[in-house]
């Protein structure tokens, strides 16, 4: 059960990551862009 409930917010942390990442890219590009 702990060992889940660990795999969970690190699943939640790895997407929160990955949606910043992605932000961060989307800014780049606009910056690039101009």
């Amino acid at each position: 059960m702990g060992m889940r409930r660990k795999e969970e917010t690190h699943s939640t942390l790895f997407q929160a990551y990955a949606n910043l990442l992605g932000e961060a890219s989307q800014v780049l590009n606009i910056l690039t862009c101009r």
